[in-house]
């Protein structure tokens, strides 16, 4: 079934294909100070199938460029999830040093090839491209990397450079065995198998263990200083159903990864660290060659990503995002989220010691909200609030009767920050659209800093300066521009509102 054309769910500053299906992010590179964003693409139809990789590019990570399909699937071969990255001195030596070649290392899934792939196995192929990532050619001798015996589930390359060893490291999942495999390498064609992780704890039956990234990120604060993480995403067994994307902080000493708290060996997933609270974002990498770690993810669940009312497009990314570790009291090392600049707003408003009577709503100033229709720009709205034992409510995406709306609340009693999208708007068909979602969040100094993004149909939300994040999709009925501060009781205050409209 086809369905209507829906722009006014249609991104800003989140990339979307112009048309029909998109999922994880492959290969983020920047290069010759471009952006390039891979993805997982099929070009015939809005929902998964024939997955080709996309192809786009950006000079700001949020106005992107639909480019000519970098990798198209074949009927001997799809082309799933995989990593880019710039063979600066030759060491394939598929280029020249004049001209070093961009490699893609790509998951490979055959079929139809008698006599030398079992059907459906996965592996990992190379595909070259000699002009910045315009065109790709593949590889003459793929696959590069097989598991023996050949796996249907061996997927998701991604590679990190060891400076210790002075070799590049590339992390790959069986997925059903919910196991991440290490391998290193000098030339990116021939591999040497280092270890496995797969620590006890959270393991369920029907679990895919997808996306693995290894990557050092810097400790804020602390000068020179950077700690290991392993970035798992899991399908199912997300906090809110469906799919998930966890860490581990820990040591990697050029062969094993080891965690850091290895208490963490429960099955309870509460007590895993989570990159994202929300049900929407999933198969998180980081880009290659920023100076400093950037990551994107997909904005979807597997549980409902293909019936996502959209048209005629299916799926976006998250707003980039800089990723950084941050040590607690105790020594405990937590990841940062904080998105990337969105460049100079086209309106600003700020106000200061909002205390919004008990149940009876602050709106943001009509005369402010009508310059930022939802049909034309991004809201950005950053808040301190002093709670005072009281429930906060903040309501973005919402109709002027008040029908419809998003619901963001804080419970200082139970120290939770919720979602609640039951009346965001459009609902997705089946009963796995969930829409109430949790993340633990206690105050800092007293105060809890929220800051909240809304684009046409998404709200992103980055709490505690980045170190509680949560992404929601909506689809809001139009005009829903309306943005209301509340409390249960009227003694909370919002300290500092300042808002902001990006196109």
């Amino acid at each position: 079934m086809s369905l209507q054309e829906t722009r006014q769910w249609r991104p800003l500053l989140h990339y979307a294909p112009a048309r029909n299906w998109m999922n994880d992010p492959n290969g983020p590179i920047l290069i010759d100070g471009v952006y390039h964003l891979f993805y997982q693409h099929n070009p015939v139809e809005p929902v998964m199938g024939y997955i080709s990789w996309g192809h786009a590019i950006s000079r700001d990570l949020l106005h992107w460029e639909e480019q000519p399909i970098a990798l198209p699937s074949t009927p001997q071969e799809q082309i799933y999830s995989g990593t880019v990255i710039y063979d600066r001195d030759n060491r394939s030596g598929l280029g020249t040093d004049e001209n070093p070649p961009l490699l893609a290392l790509y998951t490979s899934v055959f079929r139809d090839m008698p006599g030398e792939q079992e059907d459906g196995t996965q592996a990992v192929s190379v595909a070259v491209s000699l002009d910045r990532g315009a065109t790709w050619t593949r590889y003459a001798h793929n696959p590069v990397l097989t598991l023996d015996p050949v796996s249907r589930n061996f997927r998701d390359p991604a590679l990190c450079w060891y400076e210790g060893g002075g070799y590049w490291v590339l992390t790959a999942v069986e997925a059903e065995q919910q196991v991440v495999k290490l391998f290193r390498s000098t030339d990116f064609l021939h591999w040497e198998f280092l270890s496995d992780f797969r620590p006890p704890g959270y393991h369920t039956q029907d679990m895919l263990w997808e996306v693995p990234v290894l990557a050092r990120l810097p400790i804020e604060g602390e000068a020179e200083a950077s700690g290991w993480v392993m970035i798992v995403s899991v399908n199912p067994g997300g906090l809110t159903g469906g799919s998930g994307t966890f860490y581990y902080v820990g040591d990697f000493d050029g062969t094993i990864f080891t965690p850091a708290e290895q208490s963490t060996a429960t099955d309870d997933p509460w007590q895993y660290r989570w990159m994202d609270y929300g049900p929407d974002n999933y198969a998180i990498v980081c880009f290659a060659g920023t100076p400093t770690p950037v990551s994107i993810g997909w904005m979807g669940n597997w549980n409902y990503a293909n019936q996502t009312p959209t048209s005629p497009w299916r799926g976006q990314m998250t707003l980039p995002a800089h990723l950084s570790l941050t040590r607690q009291e105790d020594g405990t090392l937590l990841m940062k989220q904080n998105p990337v600049s969105l460049g100079a707003p086209v309106e600003v408003f700020v106000a200061s010691d909002i205390r919004p009577e008990a149940e009876v709503a602050w709106k943001l100033p009509d005369s402010v909200a009508d310059c930022a229709d939802f049909a034309d720009a991004v809201l950005d709205l950053q808040l301190v609030v002093d709670p005072a034992e009281d429930v906060v409510v903040l309501t973005v995406a919402a109709t002027e009767d008040g029908r419809f709306g998003t619901e963001i609340l804080y419970d200082p009693a139970r120290r939770e920050l919720v979602v609640d999208r039951s009346r965001s708007g459009v609902p997705v068909p089946g009963a796995t659209f969930t829409t109430r979602h949790v993340a633990p969040l206690s105050p800092q100094d007293g105060v809890v800093r929220l800051r909240v993004i809304v684009d046409r149909s998404s709200v992103e939300i980055f709490a505690a300066d980045g170190l509680v994040r949560m992404t929601e999709v909506i689809f809001p009925p139009p005009r829903a521009t309306t943005v209301t501060l509340g409390s249960h009781a009227g003694s909370a205050c919002f300290r500092s509102v300042k808002a902001r409209w990006f196109r």
